[in-house]
């Protein structure tokens, strides 16, 4: 099974919910921008994953963040963003609910707007991106 269909896979049992399923959604943002499939294995299983969209110069979204039900909790989510922050320098923007506001807190994102439940953030991990 390639990358996104094992990806695919995993929104399916962390999104299970209808009537779109959380694949699709994602699938039609990233589509927009040049992007890659970061993702953590675990014994030739994905158990995490996200797409990595290049937005502009050094400026990076993070869109469809899944960690496996079996695996969360336990380090998996933070190892993903580093991942993606060691490889790339600048910044990087993302929009979460409410519930998982408090990890991306933790790990350095700050909050730059909240609207409908939903927390817009930035992490930058490289101030010489930014110029003024």
């Amino acid at each position: 099974m390639d990358l996104i269909e094992q990806y695919k896979e995993l929104t399916e049992k962390c999104y299970p919910a209808p009537p779109k399923s959380f694949f699709s959604e994602i699938k039609s943002i990233v589509q927009k921008y040049p992007h890659r499939l970061e993702h953590i294995m675990e014994e030739d299983k994905m158990i995490g994953g996200c797409f990595v969209l290049e937005l502009g110069k050094n400026i990076y979204g993070i869109s469809g963040v899944v960690i496996d039900p079996k695996y969360q909790g336990k380090g998996y989510g933070k190892k993903l963003m580093e991942k993606i922050h060691k490889e790339d320098r600048g910044i990087f923007i993302l929009k979460c609910n409410q519930n998982i506001k408090e990890f991306y807190l933790k790990i350095g994102y700050k909050v730059i707007k909240q609207k409908g439940g939903k927390n817009y953030m930035v992490y930058i991990n490289n101030s010489e991106v930014i110029d003024f």
